[in-house]
């Protein structure tokens, strides 16, 4: 039995994971497993070999969480449907939208103008009678602009500056 380095996780906040949805320029399993590691609360994921193949051991904090199973994690960054089911899972009730639209690539010509990337953006919006505020948020595809949205509106709530 070897046991494997540990799997970071999210303790440089939900800033940074958000930067990487934005910055992602299409499905990644990378942002995937930190997105599954974040719904369920786990900070870190230790994964052993044994005689009956990988086993994986959660943690949050220094918290033992238990053993988690090597199912496939859902591929947040690839379906609208897993973003859409993980918005109302972090923010049950909460309305949405996403449209094409164009944004700043973040490269430039050689002239200095800002290059203009087809993409996507995603709000979400708190159901409220008074005047609720959407957050709005741009990506590559429907999906990573759903999920920016969310992380964004999260990060606002835990009193982070996106």
């Amino acid at each position: 039995m070897s046991m494997t380095q540990p799997t970071p996780g999210l303790e440089q906040g939900l800033t940074t994971l958000l930067e990487r949805v934005k910055a992602a320029k299409g499905p990644d399993r990378e942002i995937d497993r930190r997105l599954f590691m974040f719904e369920r609360g786990f900070t870190r994921i230790e994964q052993d070999h044994d005689s009956t193949g990988p086993r994986f051991y959660a943690w949050s904090g220094e918290r033992y969480q238990g053993e988690i199973t090597s199912q496939p994690r859902p591929a947040y960054t690839a379906s609208i449907e897993a973003a859409l089911a993980f918005v109302e899972r972090k923010l049950p009730g909460w309305r949405w939208g996403v449209s094409s639209h164009s944004f700043r690539g973040g490269e430039t010509y050689p002239d200095g103008k800002p290059k203009y990337v087809d993409g996507y953006r995603a709000h979400v919006t708190e159901r409220s009678a008074l005047r609720p505020m959407s957050t709005i948020s741009d990506a590559r595809t429907p999906p990573l602009a759903i999920l920016a949205a969310l992380l964004e509106a999260l990060s606002r709530a835990n009193g982070e500056q996106p």
